[in-house]
């Protein structure tokens, strides 16, 4: 009789043992899924859109900057006016959103715009060379992080010295 009653105990102990390892195992093959396709989804994102931070140059006295950009994905960036603009100094004192103005500066608002090419239809391995006017906070003789968002939600950053 006590070799049923361990053999019974020894039985229920596996099944238990079991279900355990299956809820587990299955979780953990969930876990790995889900990675693996956001993986695939950001790797496929940046293969289509993407640029590159060519080179920032600061003029008139801190207020200008001319920033050189590369469309080093697949596919246009389009619309510009969507592309998001952040500029933000490397003690985290300050940091500003540049608004998208087609025609250029307006009043007491930092705002870029496009310098050149004229034609807007920013295609792949084409360089485009923005342009930020800085008239509210002018950069000062410090680091800067720029930061360039495509409507796609690829983002670039580009640290750079500012020397007006």
């Amino acid at each position: 009789m006590d070799k049923v009653i361990v053999t019974g105990l020894l039985m229920i102990a596996g099944v238990i043992t079991a279900v355990i390892l299956f809820g587990t195992l299955s979780t953990g093959v969930e876990e790995a899924a889900g990675t693996t396709k956001t993986a695939g989804r950001q790797a496929d994102s940046q293969t289509r859109s993407g640029i590159t931070v060519i080179r920032v140059i600061v003029g008139l006295n801190g207020a200008q900057l001319d920033i050189w950009v590369k469309n080093t994905g697949s596919i246009q960036i389009d619309p510009l006016e969507k592309i998001d603009i952040f500029l933000a100094d490397i003690e985290g004192d300050r940091g500003d959103y540049i608004t998208y103005m087609p025609a250029g500066p307006v009043g007491d608002q930092n705002t870029w715009r496009v310098a050149s090419p004229a034609d807007l239809d920013w295609m792949p391995g084409e360089t485009f060379q923005l342009q930020a006017s800085l008239p509210v906070n002018p950069v000062l003789e410090t680091g800067y992080n720029l930061s360039i968002t495509t409507p796609d939600l690829y983002t670039q950053k580009y640290r750079f010295d500012a020397e007006p």
